[in-house]
């Protein structure tokens, strides 16, 4: 009888000192990829925008390899020795210029994709925070990660986020 007085007890005294520890009472899965795809392709116009200057970048990219392809072809062609040096040192001047030119572009290009990114995220997590205090979510976990092996699509608010952030002007 000692016994089982003991265990209720320990029982007791352990649920209480480890409930309070970790007290998770609802949880809610999101697809950040859906939702990040979906506004970017949909609603996002700095991101429409950010299209538009990546493939200008590309055509100019393309007018800057046909210029080289261009010397390139001549060079080929050229019966003196001395302009065929000069066109071997302006081909070679065009692709380090394109080289660069690439380089600075791309980056500034990954740059700008990075801060609209970050401001949608920024949003989507607000709405997450929302969501969570008024329908009482303890846990958001992203379900594309490595951690969750099973859900119920009851739990998934991404199209409630989704809905939101098309409800939102932007």
């Amino acid at each position: 009888m000692r016994k089982f007085y003991f265990l209720v007890l320990f029982s007791f005294i352990f649920y209480n000192l480890f409930s309070n520890v970790v007290k998770i009472e609802k949880i809610a899965l999101v697809n950040l990829d859906k939702i990040l795809s979906k506004i970017l392709t949909e609603k996002s116009v700095a991101y429409k925008d950010f299209n538009k200057e990546k493939d200008l970048l590309q055509n100019e990219l393309d007018k800057k390899k046909d210029a080289i392809k261009l010397f390139e072809q001549s060079n080929i062609a050229e019966q003196d020795p001395l302009k065929k040096e000069e066109n071997i040192k302006k081909i070679n001047e065009l692709k380090i210029d394109y080289t660069n030119y690439y380089k600075k572009r791309q980056t500034e290009l990954e740059d700008k994709k990075k801060i609209i990114i970050s401001k949608i995220l920024e949003e989507i997590y607000n709405i997450i925070k929302k969501i969570s205090e008024t329908e009482g979510y303890t846990v958001v976990i992203n379900n594309n990660s490595d951690l969750v092996l099973y859900y119920t699509l009851e739990n998934d608010i991404t199209d409630k986020i989704i809905e939101i952030l098309f409800k939102t002007n932007n």
